[in-house]
């Protein structure tokens, strides 16, 4: 899978590298089903969106990113999204008892 996965972000309705004055989450690497398809903020419209969009056991998963690295600047995701449930960041911690 290429990334930035044009086809993918076209259907969430996301820009790779958008970016907003006012978000929910800030420099997220975006991954659906374990996959990078891109990365940038996110806002409350589009963590909704995202979950209407999502077939069947699909995820999307958002991890803090540093700075233009691979790698995550927590063991947590930000957010984690599938058509049944959306997870905040939050609430993963506490689940995850962390």
């Amino acid at each position: 899978m290429a990334y930035p996965d044009k086809d993918i972000l076209r259907r969430f309705e996301l820009n790779h590298g958008q970016f907003f004055a006012y978000y929910l989450y800030k420099n997220l690497q975006w991954y659906l089903n374990k996959q990078p398809i891109g990365f940038g903020d996110l806002r409350e419209e589009d963590i909704g969106r995202i979950a209407k969009k999502l077939h069947g056991k699909e995820e999307f998963v958002g991890w803090n990113e540093h700075h233009g690295t691979d790698w995550q600047q927590t063991n947590t995701p930000m957010v984690r999204i599938k058509p049944e449930f959306i997870v905040l960041r939050e609430d993963i911690v506490k689940a995850e008892g962390r």
